[in-house]
């Protein structure tokens, strides 16, 4: 892409973002058709369709390596509840490393 950026530090240009087709994801659909994203120097982002918020919750905590996803679109208060096991398998906390 012509327009890409080059950004210093970047800690990774590849990510899966989970979405529930709802009004609220459309912050991350259009980032990605319009380019920002690779702007910025995530040159290997993917949004991935997600069948309802228990299926999203999974994704995640699998993560991308695993065939999930790595973050994505959310309500609150679930990434709060997820962060802290209270709605994760075997109330296990959730952190992103």
């Amino acid at each position: 892409m012509a327009n890409e950026k080059k950004v210093e530090g970047i800690e990774t240009t590849k990510v899966i973002l989970g979405y529930i087709p709802i009004v609220e994801a459309a912050g991350l659909i259009i980032a990605k058709e319009k380019g920002f994203f690779a702007k910025y120097g995530m040159t290997d982002v993917e949004v991935a369709k997600q069948a309802n918020w228990g299926s999203a919750r999974d994704n995640l905590e699998i993560g991308s390596a695993g065939g999930g996803i790595d973050g994505g679109q959310w309500q609150m208060p679930m990434p709060y509840q997820i962060s802290e096991g209270l709605i994760t398998k075997g109330s296990l906390k959730y952190s992103p490393s």
